[in-house]
């Protein structure tokens, strides 16, 4: 479940998106070619600086003796993850490793080198589990950065049938909906649904983007606020499950449905048009 809402796991994912955009909406094919190429050396430059911290702590569990036994948990422990990472460098460190940085020396029997030798030990440890993070992001940016090349021709070659066909894109109709809507307080496009519709029900709600709730809030507003032919206010249901939620690629927030289903969560939502018999 907390990785739905790690915003860290999305984070090479967002730089992606965030550097082809910037691209498509300037047009600049070559800042766009630089940029991946940046990539591409950034890559290497991380492969190179973790490589060179697993040699240097490979060399410190070296100089303390050969045999794992020495070490505290033996071979589970950090002499074999130290030596397993020549081999794997992104492999994490397990609970034995923890549990041996927390003390004093990594052996089961301290010597004045161990215990010399420690600190700069668990520095090199922390430093390892950083840039393995780092090598993680980058790996991911790396293994699409060609493709958001292809991507952009491609975007060009449609926004040119666009243009000549007097066409726009499905997903742009959110975006001109929130246009049209922003700055009226009784949108004119929604009049008619609302004084038809006073009752809604929304499936699948983890999918829904920030976007397309603003664009569904003042048909929602309206249905709770006021009266339908019958006398009677409105309703509406949110359903979803948040473990379900698939399209957070375009823009989906599965956070907004845990925002949403609470009473205070739902009225404070409404704040903005204030209505206090929301």
């Amino acid at each position: 479940m907390n990785s739905i809402y790690d915003e860290k796991a999305f984070e090479p994912i967002k730089g992606l998106s965030n550097l082809y955009n910037q691209s498509t909406n300037n047009n600049n094919s070559n800042a766009l070619t630089d940029a991946v190429t940046e990539i591409f050396k950034s890559q290497k430059e991380a492969k190179d600086k973790l490589k060179a911290e697993i040699t240097h702590l490979n060399q410190l569990i070296d100089s303390l003796g050969i045999d794992a036994s020495l070490f505290i948990y033996g071979s589970k422990g950090i002499f074999s993850w130290a030596h397993n990472l020549l081999n794997d460098p992104n492999k994490a460190r397990n609970s034995n490793v923890e549990k041996a940085l927390s003390g004093d020396s990594v052996l089961k029997t301290s010597t004045e080198r161990s215990l010399e030798l420690h600190p700069e030990i668990a520095a090199t440890c922390e430093r390892i589990s950083t840039l393995q993070s780092e090598n993680k992001n980058i790996e991911v940016m790396a293994s699409h950065a060609s493709t958001l090349l292809l991507l952009f021709d491609l975007k060009a070659t449609m926004d040119e049938i666009k243009v000549h066909d007097n066409l726009f894109y499905l997903s742009e109709t959110n975006g001109r909906i929130y246009d049209e809507i922003k700055d009226d307080e009784t949108p004119y496009i929604f009049e008619k649904i609302g004084n038809k519709f006073s009752y809604f029900f929304i499936d699948e709600f983890q999918d829904t983007s920030r976007l397309q709730w603003l664009n569904i809030k003042p048909l929602i507003f309206n249905a709770l606020s006021s009266q339908n032919y019958n006398g009677d206010s409105g309703s509406s249901i949110l359903f979803g499950d948040v473990k379900q939620a698939i399209y957070r690629f375009r823009n989906g927030d599965s956070r907004l449905l845990n925002e949403l289903s609470t009473a205070e969560g739902f009225k404070k939502s409404f704040d903005d048009r204030g209505d206090k018999n929301i």
